[in-house]
């Protein structure tokens, strides 16, 4: 992985490669090697315009659970300040923005706007609650070059705040989204429910099959947009508020909009999916019980939408090898144990990530840094030590710490070298 952060090297930094989001800087795309002599980029990107103001959490774990890696399997785009509206959106001109091209290589795009209701994608005027910088522009070229592209929108006023802001906005809501704005608070077509329960629709997508809440209650109220699908462009709804009037009414609040269609691009047809939720994505939860057995709803919902743009994968083993279901780091004891004058330490990853594997006496002293790679998910990694410090010199009898950690997961176990 070629450094993409600064710091470059996060290590020995408070949380060590977990380095403070909020004090971190990234260069984007991230460039991985392709394993024949050439680089490659994440295919997905987060456009994270709520900024640092709650919901990373949310849709970090989600990622995680899908067994996809930060820098490897997608980028992070975040809007600090975003309420400022001062150009720090996708589209703001200089080097903290994008353009069409430097978006090219994603084909996905996630973008988050939590319940913000002012400065979300703009038209680059700075006025009617638009930001300095033209998202709609970067986001309306992205759609124009040639490849699949696939959008999901999260947002309780992204359908309001679109109308609100101008007609440049508003024909961006209805033609490139799909989706029509009736009022702006679902709540009262909703019979007054603060915390909905969203089901899928059946169409267009089949895989949609999971239904979760849509949760605007307490300890806060959000009131999340009525949408509909827009009027001749052919959109769908494709999951529905089951707390809403009959199936069959054209004016019931959709859950969300999916609108997909073909361009041709020089001499080439490519697939065009923009699909939208009138809520935050950090608002996704549960049904009660649970019945994911540990995955939380918004994986789930997460790697349906990923299936549904053809981007399929299996939660915990997104490279389809190993062993599917693995669901935390399995660390088994060393063998053998005694040894002498080297021993074998095996662990099996949740997802695919960076691992790291040290080797530490009873006073905490590092003595041999064993393995820092990325591992796939479900595959068992074996790791031998031969006894050696750093310096290269033999360790003395004694009892030391093997530590796994990586991606979330750390474990520590005792081994014993005996001469």
């Amino acid at each position: 992985i070629l450094p993409s952060t600064l710091p470059a090297d996060t290590t020995g930094f408070f949380s060590g490669e977990n380095y403070n989001r909020t004090a971190t800087v990234r260069a984007l795309p991230s460039v991985v090697s392709d394993g024949q002599g050439g680089w490659e980029q994440p295919k997905v990107l987060v456009i994270n315009d709520f900024g640092h103001r709650g919901g990373e959490a949310e849709f970090l774990h989600a990622f995680r659970q899908n067994g996809m890696v930060e820098g490897i399997d997608f980028d992070t785009y975040t809007v600090m300040g975003p309420s400022s509206m001062v150009s720090n959106g996708i589209g703001s001109a200089g080097f903290h923005g994008a353009n069409a091209q430097q978006l090219s290589g994603y084909d996905i795009i996630f973008y988050l706007a939590g319940n913000l209701s002012s400065g979300l994608i703009s038209d680059g005027t700075g006025l009617n609650g638009n930001d300095k910088g033209d998202d709609v522009s970067t986001l309306s070229d992205w759609h124009q070059q040639a490849q699949d592209r696939n959008i999901a929108y999260f947002g309780d006023n992204i359908a309001s705040a679109l109308s609100d802001q101008g007609t440049i906005t508003q024909t961006y809501l209805n033609n490139v989204m799909g989706v029509d704005m009736v009022f702006s608070d679902a709540r009262p077509a909703l019979n007054g429910q603060t915390a909905p329960y969203v089901t899928p629709s059946g169409s267009p997508a089949q895989t949609f099959v999971t239904g979760f809440v849509a949760y605007g209650g307490c300890l806060s109220i959000n009131s999340f947009d009525y949408i509909i699908p827009s009027n001749g462009t052919g959109s769908y709804a494709a999951h529905l508020f089951t707390d809403g009037g009959p199936s069959g009414d054209p004016l019931t609040p959709a859950a969300s909009i999916w609108y997909e269609r073909m361009q041709q691009v020089d001499t080439g047809d490519y697939k065009r999916v923009d699909m939208t939720f009138p809520f935050g994505f950090l608002y996704i939860t549960d049904y009660y019980p649970d019945s994911n057995s540990g995955i939380a709803t918004r994986s789930t919902l997460f790697e349906e939408i990923m299936g549904a743009f053809g981007y399929g994968f299996l939660i915990g083993n997104p490279t389809g090898t190993g062993q599917p279901g693995i669901r935390q780091l399995v660390v088994e004891q060393n063998h053998p144990n005694p040894f002498n004058p080297s021993t074998t330490i095996r662990f099996t990853a949740p997802s695919r990530g960076r691992i790291q594997v040290k080797v530490y006496n009873l006073r905490g002293q590092l003595v041999r840094s064993l393995f820092d790679e990325t591992v796939d998910a479900g595959v068992a990694t074996s790791v031998v030590w031969d006894g050696r410090d750093t310096a290269g010199m033999q360790a003395s009898s004694g009892v030391y710490l093997y530590q796994v950690k990586g991606e979330g997961f750390n474990e520590t176990r005792k081994m014993a070298l005996v001469k």
